[in-house]
């Protein structure tokens, strides 16, 4: 009666065995097939007090650089009809632009593209870091937006801190 008794624990055990690791593969996957959204803190008022506000009604959207920034605005250029560009630098020329309706272009399949999803003021944003140039990419209904960095890490910072202001107004 004793071996029935073991024998009987040990399905019981077995069985519990299978189903903890059902339930942990389960997990696994499922951690696998969906993207870990990690969230940058908004920039404190603080830290922008000084900083210009840039808005564009056309696309309605709105954000703020810092007041040493200057920008130039682009609208259907010669490649891509339906776009709209603008570059912010400061006086060494870092910065980022930001492109509305373009294409993505260099990069974009290369192995060495790190990529991760990132929650910047309530939008979730695709982040690419390819050979320290980083791009943001989202869409908002038909629009797709992208913030590329302009010079490797030297404004990565400062690009959070404008994107963290980054809202959109219709």
């Amino acid at each position: 009666m004793k071996n029935n008794q073991k024998g009987f624990a040990n399905v019981v055990l077995i069985g519990v065995l299978v189903i903890l690791i059902g339930i942990g593969g389960y997990f696994v996957l499922k951690e696998k097939q969906s993207p870990v959204v990690q969230q940058v803190p908004i920039t404190s008022a603080g830290e922008i007090a000084n900083w210009k506000t840039y808005t564009n009604t056309q696309y309605g959207f709105e954000f703020k650089y810092p007041e040493t920034y200057s920008y130039n605005e682009t609208t259907n250029n010669n490649w891509f009809p339906n776009s709209f560009e603008i570059n912010m630098y400061d006086s060494n020329h870092a910065g980022f632009s930001l492109f509305i309706n373009q294409p993505a272009s260099g990069g974009g399949d290369c192995d060495a593209v790190k990529r991760s999803i990132v929650n910047i003021n309530g939008i979730n944003m695709e982040k690419a870091d390819a050979y320290g140039f980083l791009s943001y990419s989202f869409k908002s209904g038909k629009n797709e937006f992208i913030f590329a960095t302009l010079n490797f890490y030297e404004s990565l910072v400062l690009v959070d801190q404008i994107l963290s202001t980054f809202k959109f107004t219709k």
